[in-house]
């Protein structure tokens, strides 16, 4: 005869996935420690961390090549403002040397006394359109600059930059696209030839 006695070290439900151990159950916090503290089959969900790419170990890490973790593993830091990672003096903390051609301080909109400009005609064989844009830029070269290797950074006007990209201009036209997620308001573009490091740098209105 069942009498409906519990017998004991029992309960009425078979959720916890790892009975040998009593900090793991449905109602436990999910922590970063590489276990499933809440028994949802998922493991460190919502609470690892972002870490970026530091390549030149100057502290500031690389926003395109970020990995999720508990901690930061070697090579990487929480930073994210580092505009180019592999050159160790260019970087949000360093000061802007003038009339060398790079962004030293990865502000577009200091004055580093020239714009990189290959020569007077280089910032008109480059227009951008449509501008104000939505959802895509397209930059477009004349044929004297077709095979070359660009590389297109976005800002914000608080100098942080939001894209960042290389592209082999083949065609004459390099296209930019989903920028949509981006918030209305004025960003700098700046374009810049990866063998001779000359730049300009162009505004563009998102709308």
């Amino acid at each position: 005869m069942c009498l409906g006695l519990q017998p004991q070290g029992t309960v009425t439900n078979n959720l916890d996935l790892n009975d040998n151990n009593g900090d793991v159950n449905p109602d436990a916090i999910e922590i970063c420690d590489g276990i499933d503290n809440d028994s949802d089959g998922l493991v460190d969900e919502g609470v690892m961390i972002t870490y970026y790419a530091d390549n030149d170990g100057d502290g500031y890490g690389d926003a395109g090549n970020s990995i999720m973790a508990c901690s930061a593993p070697s090579g990487y830091v929480s930073d994210n403002t580092d505009c180019d990672d592999a050159k160790f003096s260019v970087n949000p903390g360093s000061e802007e040397q003038l009339n060398n051609g790079v962004d030293d301080d990865c502000n577009p909109l200091t004055d580093d006394g020239t714009l990189g400009i290959i020569d007077n005609s280089f910032m008109l064989k480059i227009s951008i359109l449509p501008n104000p844009f939505y959802n895509e830029l397209n930059i477009y070269f004349s044929e004297q600059l077709i095979n070359k290797v660009y590389k297109v950074t976005l800002y914000d006007l608080l100098g942080k930059r939001v894209l960042s990209l290389e592209n082999q201009n083949i065609t004459g036209i390099i296209k930019i696209k989903h920028l949509e997620r981006f918030q209305q308001g004025i960003y700098m573009i700046k374009i810049s030839d990866k063998d001779t490091e000359a730049y300009i740098i162009k505004r563009v209105v998102k709308f």
